[in-house]
């Protein structure tokens, strides 16, 4: 695969990102930017390695990629992180929280549902493929234990993963500081190729216009999605814990 067509679909990447943290941010009412993201093809055998130390204990919440592609999307913290996003939707300290409760952990399934499906709702809109997620399950446990679950699954479609992966900073009373929320996005070899081949016409397109392909993202979202791409739509039938067993709710 060639590293041209990587950089064709980052744009598309980044602008899907930086809506989910927008979308993430009206939940919870506290500002939430993206400082930094990564766009790699890496073999399954790295992808633990893309998601930190793989000993230590961590809060995922994990979404299927459903509708015309396939695929997994995991959001991954560190608990106290977990704690801190849980207190801020639910109006409490942050150290009174437990995660393993059944409204906090409703909570953090709620805000993967929200973040996740804004980001394949725009990488959806601006490729023309209609992706879905399904209902959010989350898991405490090792890092490496939670991919280890994924890349057993995208083993059996192929040998490479491409791993899109981002951090967050939380922006209050003036002062920035870093949220470890890995998110993770894997689609499946077949929907990579469409996502590729798809965001390739589209920078075509732009590179025609005289347009950067942001810019495109827009200008193919239907008019009442262009002004906010937000709304997360019907999620699927089939429930996240088939993959990811080890849920609370």
């Amino acid at each position: 695969m060639s590293s041209e067509r990587l950089a064709r679909f980052r744009p598309l990447v980044v602008s899907a990102l930086e809506r989910a943290g927008t979308s993430l941010s009206e939940m919870a009412g506290i500002q939430i930017e993206v400082t930094s993201s990564s766009l790699d093809l890496v073999p399954l055998a790295q992808v633990p390695s893309s998601a930190g130390s793989a000993e230590a204990v961590a809060v995922g919440i994990y979404v299927a990629m459903t509708g015309q592609g396939q695929g997994h999307v995991l959001l991954l913290m560190d608990e106290p992180v977990a704690q801190q996003l849980a207190g801020a939707l639910l109006f409490e300290e942050p150290s009174g929280v437990c995660i393993t409760d059944e409204l906090p952990a409703s909570a953090l399934a709620e805000a993967g549902n929200v973040s996740c499906s804004a980001f394949m709702n725009l990488l959806g809109d601006a490729t023309g493929i209609l992706l879905e997620v399904t209902p959010p399950a989350v898991v405490q446990d090792m890092r490496g234990a939670i991919v280890d679950a994924i890349v057993a699954d995208v083993a059996l479609l192929g040998d490479e993963a491409l791993v899109i992966g981002t951090r967050f900073n939380l922006i209050s009373e003036g002062e920035s500081q870093a949220l470890d929320v890995r998110f993770l996005v894997i689609p499946s070899p077949e929907t990579l190729e469409q996502l590729l081949t798809r965001a390739n016409a589209l920078a075509v397109a732009a590179s025609e216009r005289g347009l950067k392909p942001d810019d495109m993202v827009v200008s193919r979202l239907p008019r009442s999605e262009a002004k906010s791409v937000t709304e997360v739509r019907p999620t699927a039938t089939r429930d996240a814990e088939g993959l990811v067993g080890r849920t609370s709710r």
